[in-house]
């Protein structure tokens, strides 16, 4: 997968960039190019100002990039406005990419199933955004007026995914419970 990470590298913050690079690296993505813009403050909008959001677009489609990596931690309409200017790439923050490496490193059931539900809660709010990005707030309507209907059904997916994830952690972690307490009575039983 080829990616380019990308900072808003604020006065008083240290560069995160070498650190969000290797971790990419970690997980078997191509770093292409790395991208740093100075600012005083985030870009309320896209978190980079125009001009570096343009030149990011550009490179997107010169380079074929898969994957935009952000330093910063970004908000889901952040995350949406970014996807509808640069085009039709996936676009993570730091946090997205922790979970990532985490879920690569996953040996058991139970961990993976903690990064699952961990990410489920994280991008939990990016629903609404993206029905409103997508357009798709006004085209079906239900009890709540224009808009409501496909957010709500969006959110009661999303809380089934997450609870029934949930429920699987609650069955693994039990079963694991229960073996353990066999194995400490089993070993009690060949005492002398």
């Amino acid at each position: 997968m080829r990616v380019v990470i990308v900072e808003c590298k604020l006065p008083r913050s240290a560069s995160r960039v070498d650190e969000v690079s290797m971790m990419a690296r970690s997980i078997g993505c191509n770093v292409v190019s790395e991208m740093i813009q100075n600012r005083n403050s985030v870009h309320h909008s896209h978190c980079i100002g125009a001009g570096k959001l343009e030149e990011l677009r550009r490179l997107v489609q010169q380079e074929n990039i898969d994957m935009v990596i952000f330093t910063n931690t970004l908000p889901s309409s952040q995350v949406f406005k970014i996807q509808q200017k640069i085009g039709e790439v996936k676009v993570i923050d730091r946090n997205l990419l922790i979970l990532a490496v985490f879920n690569s490193r996953a040996m058991t059931k139970e961990a993976r199933l903690q990064i699952e539900l961990a990410r489920l809660r994280y991008t939990f709010s990016w629903g609404r955004e993206f029905i409103k990005m997508k357009g798709i707030v006004g085209e079906q309507v239900g009890w709540s007026g224009p808009g409501d209907y496909p957010f709500k059904e969006y959110e009661k997916a999303a809380r089934r995914r997450i609870s029934k994830v949930r429920m699987s952690l609650e069955d693994v972690q039990r079963k694991r419970l229960h073996f353990e307490k066999e194995d400490i009575c089993s070993a009690f039983r060949l005492l002398p």
